[in-house]
């Protein structure tokens, strides 16, 4: 096996993009608590252009696309319109340390601006929900009681249990390692923060090697768990928002149901369009294919909101990320004789010399030879 191509070099002005909508509460927007939900897009594999992502974290993508179809629908009737905002952020650079969620947080916090971060009630990051039979809720600190965040999560464990008896959905808490590289959950870059954040994810433990691998190609991912999931994540954060806590005598509510419900196909063309090419970050440039189809979705779910794309680039003195070109390498296989042919056909070539030489040295007893053999032939006749 032969690889050929030219050396990889540092890509310059590498840039990470990321995609934000939201929908605006009933009541004045800069003094509403917001809910945030997030998933990053890109994928990561030991080949770049092998890294599909079907489930890590194509799936997430595909959830909050959902989430947002489905409660754009119930705020765009300000009868049915929450006292919360809802930000929906699909980030880019997950796979390189969330990256792309860093910057947009500093960002967001460092803005004059904007203020809806700094009145974030409770952050849902999704990552890797469509397949297993669990769905776990990791968090950097166990949320207390009679705050948002133990709220929202109390409701989808009860909707869980209600709707999913035989569903495994707990809690995972697990303290960030500030002495470690790499973050294992993108929540920890809000927890790190101070913002109340949670993942949910049907990987127990972060060192799953599926979220890692060019193996995620679609064939671990199933619609219909995927489809479950953004059920209980929907039905448990609805609660939350109309309270209509799962305590009372509302515990068989169900709102996303009939023409309201979770649409399977539409989960199954997200997943199939994200898990039919690459995603690998440095191939997520903000006039990407993947991109503005990501970003044209997020129009049709806000239509009278605002959807912008927010680019980040690398400090150049000090970067945090760098990206490289050369992702597509040629490799050529050749099919040569076995080892056992060469010792064969050196052994036969050792024998045939071998003939040449004996023929050479003796040739005047072989040459007396054959002049014998002559005479007596022509004596018979």
């Amino acid at each position: 096996m032969v690889v050929s191509g030219s050396q990889s070099k540092p890509v310059k002005d590498g840039t990470i993009t990321s995609i934000q909508g939201m929908l605006k509460g009933k009541g004045i927007e800069d003094q509403l608590p917001t809910i945030a939900i997030v998933a990053h897009y890109d994928s990561y594999g030991v080949a770049p252009y092998l890294a599909h992502g079907a489930d890590s974290n194509g799936s997430g993508v595909a959830a909050l696309l959902e989430l947002a179809r489905l409660f754009s629908k119930l705020y765009s009737n300000s009868k049915t319109q929450a006292k919360y905002n809802l930000l929906f952020l699909l980030s880019g650079g997950g796979k390189f340390n969330y990256q792309g969620t860093k910057r947009w947080i500093e960002d967001s916090l460092e803005s004059t601006e904007t203020t809806f971060l700094s009145e974030v009630s409770h952050v849902l990051c999704l990552d890797s929900i469509g397949s297993g039979n669990g769905l776990f809720m990791h968090v950097s600190k166990p949320p207390k009681e009679r705050t948002v965040p133990h709220s929202i999560l109390q409701e989808i464990i009860a909707v869980s249990k209600a709707l999913y008896p035989e569903l495994n959905t707990s809690m995972i808490h697990k303290k960030i390692n500030l002495a470690d590289d790499f973050l294992t959950w993108e929540h920890e870059r809000f927890s790190m923060r101070r913002l109340p954040a949670m993942t949910l994810s049907h990987f127990a433990s972060y060192v799953d090697p599926l979220r890692n691998s060019i193996l995620d190609d679609g064939t671990t991912l199933d619609v219909s768990v995927l489809a479950r999931n953004v059920k209980i994540i929907a039905e448990g954060l609805a609660r939350h928002l109309y309270g209509l806590s799962s305590s009372s005598s509302n515990q068989s509510l169900e709102i996303f149901t009939d023409l309201m419900a979770v649409s399977e196909p539409s989960l199954k063309s997200w997943t199939t369009f994200l898990s039919s090419q690459s995603r690998a970050a440095q191939l997520m440039t903000k006039d990407s294919p993947v991109v503005n189809t990501l970003y044209a979705g997020m129009e049709k779910m806000f239509p009278n909101d605002v959807v912008t794309k927010i680019t980040v680039k690398a400090d150049k003195r000090e970067p945090e990320f760098i990206f490289y070109d050369g992702m597509t390498m040629k490799m050529n296989a050749y099919n040569v004789k076995p080892a056992v042919f060469d010792l064969f056909l050196a052994a036969a070539i050792g024998c045939y010399i071998g003939i040449v030489y004996l023929v050479v040295q003796k040739f005047p007893a072989l040459f007396s030879l054959m002049q014998q053999y002559s005479s007596v032939k022509v004596k018979h006749q």
